[in-house]
């Protein structure tokens, strides 16, 4: 019984490591893009205005959501 908690509290322990470091790969590209656009804005105004731009915030978006619902699934501890 204890070994079984103890198993349990050590899995506990990696998926919440596992959970802040999806929160941070999360965060990063837009803090960065926000540091970017306070820093420079005319560093970021072409992804903004042209067409290229905006297809590639289309499909960076759509990974970054892949990328954020495969990361809670893998985060995700059932016992």
């Amino acid at each position: 019984m204890r070994e079984r908690n103890q198993i349990r509290q050590e899995v506990e322990t990696l998926a919440a490591e596992g959970k802040f470091s999806a929160i941070v790969l999360m965060a990063l590209p837009a803090v960065v893009a926000g540091a970017f656009s306070l820093i420079n804005p005319g560093y970021m105004e072409p992804m903004f205005t042209s067409s290229l731009g905006k297809v590639l915030l289309a499909g960076s978006l759509v990974l970054y959501v892949i990328g954020g619902l495969w990361m809670k699934s893998i985060v995700n501890v059932k016992f």
